[in-house]
């Protein structure tokens, strides 16, 4: 599939905007396009760690694109050229910078989990950033076989935060969007029967959790992605996260609710929470 990339003086730069406005800058800036970034741009960085233009232009990027875990329309115009970058660093072999992009481009995914508004204007350019989110997909199959060894030693944070990201890539975008959320700990769940609403249970709870009846494991086969728990719970353990496999066990456990006996998975009465409509 040929990428489709809009050009950087295209006026369309400030129709689908970041969090912060336009973000043209800095995808020229990481497309080696451009080679500084403003002073006022270097200010805005929160964090203390010397970086170069380079990395500092992708971290504000990446702070446009997913803000407070919002959607932004910068994601379709921006998402090909992440897409590009990523088969550059795989064509150089690049596993440091490989990751970053999956990692990241993941969490643009966790939070389009809308249906967009755009017109038939856009046409275009919305059916090619789907174009480029499947060919991502297999993109990201092929490094998870090629680096598994990698990924599996990586330092827990990096590693929680890569399998964060696996889930919005191959599984289910408003599962992974929960998961950044409650930070892999916290339990807010409603019940979509009588509209009971517990924001105080955790995980931590053995009483809480003694009511959770966990599901049965079943094994892999490790090419089928069609059953979420069952790969998803295999390929952590593979990759040794006995935290994350716990946490997902839980949540795709049968609960009943306290008030109304209204049985059903717990991640069903934590969609509830988060996306009752």
């Amino acid at each position: 599939m040929e990428i489709q990339l809009i050009p950087f003086d295209s006026e369309l730069w400030d129709i689908f905007r970041g969090a912060y406005g336009n973000v043209c800058e800095e995808v020229e800036i990481i497309m080696n396009k451009k080679n500084s970034i403003p002073v006022q741009e270097k200010l805005r960085r929160l964090d203390t760690k010397e970086k170069n233009d380079y990395e500092i232009a992708f971290d504000n990027l990446c702070e446009n694109l997913t803000h407070q875990m919002t959607f932004y329309d910068a994601n379709y115009i921006v998402f090909p050229y992440l897409l590009k970058l990523l088969i550059q660093k795989e064509n150089e072999n690049d596993f440091d910078w490989q990751l970053k992009l999956i990692t990241e481009m993941g969490m643009c995914l966790a939070t389009d989990i809308y249906e967009n508004n755009f017109n038939d204007e856009y046409l275009e350019i919305t059916e090619n950033y789907y174009n480029c989110v499947s060919v991502f997909q297999e993109k990201t199959k092929a490094f998870l076989k090629e680096h598994f060894e990698e990924i599996k030693n990586l330092e827990n944070y990096k590693k929680n935060e890569f399998v964060t990201a696996l889930m919005a890539i191959l599984g289910d975008r408003k599962l992974a969007y929960i998961l950044v959320l409650n930070y892999w700990e916290e339990v807010y769940y409603l019940c979509d029967k009588c509209g009971y609403c517990d924001e105080d249970s955790s995980f931590e709870d053995k009483e809480f959790t003694s009511k959770i009846t966990l599901p049965k494991e079943t094994e892999w086969d490790g090419k089928s992605y069609n059953d979420i728990y069952t790969w998803y719970t295999n390929l952590l353990k593979q990759l040794g996260a006995e935290n994350e496999v716990n946490y997902i066990a839980y949540l795709f456990g049968t609960y009943s609710c306290p008030e109304c006996n209204n049985t059903k998975t717990l991640l069903e009465f934590m969609m509830n929470y988060y996306f009752e409509e």
